[in-house]
């Protein structure tokens, strides 16, 4: 038997097979196109989970389950989204939804959940007890295990980490507050600090801009840094800063034994753990950082094979409350 996961981020789509080892057998991505609204959004996935199924010549009759991670808050009675400040999923009905089109057992989780989840069984955060996830792209994404258990809080919407205050009347957040760790900390905020500090300025940066039809991506000031580019090493000093500042934060609240960074911004590896690891020894209490911080062993992957993985969580546990 095999199981879906989906993995809903507010840049794409990624629907794949995976097989209770944790190995993905077929996957399929498509643009989310954060713009539109939700029923145009899960017809894109329920057509990506069909075509998935297609391609590895799989009927949904060998699926055991569909594990979906979603970011923001979630109703897990209701099997709907509560709120999503990045995408206009709000009271969305996700379990209803598919239920229509697929008669297995359908799970939802947040998205952060669900990357520490994958972490867990099969990735960095495997054989600890206390852990977090911060997970880095359009948004900020967080997690946290503590004795073994999910941390979900009282209400839905424990661990939304993107959205504790680093900078007082700082940037918008898309949430509705201004100064979040989202705004700062995320590829998007990486994308807002680049573009304010090349306005007037010959950079590296315009060249790629202009070569990729005018989009700028996160991406695009790592490797003009790499490239030399003064201006675009500036404002990742800049942006290592506010993340830094963010984790320490968790850090010194919770204590955990590994924070795990995961999401797209992961996939630079020790050009982002490095400065990191230098910035947050310093700003942590005692000046002593015990904690580990490490990058997604699953990679971009993790929330995705943890999604397909929701089935083994409330199995292997009775925590029915996978909703932060």
């Amino acid at each position: 038997m095999y199981h879906i996961g989906v993995d809903l981020g507010g840049t794409n789509i990624v629907v794949a097979i995976v097989d209770s080892c944790g190995n993905i057998i077929e996957s399929i991505t498509s643009p989310t196109i954060k713009e539109r609204e939700g029923q145009e959004i899960f017809e894109d996935i329920h057509f990506l989970t069909n075509s998935v199924l297609t391609r590895s010549f799989l009927n949904i009759d060998q699926i055991e389950s569909i594990g979906i991670g979603v970011p923001g808050n979630i109703d897990l009675d209701k099997g709907s989204i509560i709120y999503a400040n990045n995408l206009k999923l709000d009271h969305f009905p996700v379990k209803d939804y598919l239920k229509q089109f697929y008669d297995v057992p359908i799970y939802i989780a947040n998205d952060a959940d669900c990357a520490l989840i994958g972490e867990l069984y099969f990735g960095a955060a495997k054989g600890y007890s206390d852990a977090m996830m911060v997970t880095i792209g359009t948004g900020i994404g967080g997690s946290i295990v503590i004795k073994d258990q999910l941390f979900t809080g009282y209400f839905p919407g424990a661990t939304e980490i993107g959205h504790i205050i680093i900078e007082r009347n700082g940037r918008q957040c898309t949430c509705g507050n201004k100064g979040c760790f989202e705004a700062y900390g995320s590829a998007t905020g990486l994308i807002d600090m680049t573009k304010d500090m090349i306005a007037g300025h010959t950079c590296v940066i315009h060249d790629m801009i202009r070569d990729h039809g005018g989009h700028l991506t996160a991406k695009m000031t790592f490797d003009a840094a790499a490239q030399g580019d003064e201006i675009a090493a500036k404002v990742l000093d800049q942006y290592y800063e506010y993340l830094s500042i963010g984790i320490s934060n968790l850090i010194n609240i919770f204590t955990p034994q590994v924070v795990i960074i995961g999401g797209g911004v992961s996939r630079q590896n020790s050009v982002l753990l490095n400065p990191l690891n230098e910035q947050v020894s310093k700003m942590t209490y005692g000046f002593e950082m015990k904690t580990k911080l490490t990058i997604a062993t699953l990679g971009s992957n993790a929330g995705l094979i943890g999604a397909a993985m929701l089935y083994r969580q409330y199995k292997d546990t009775s925590n029915t409350t996978i909703n932060a």
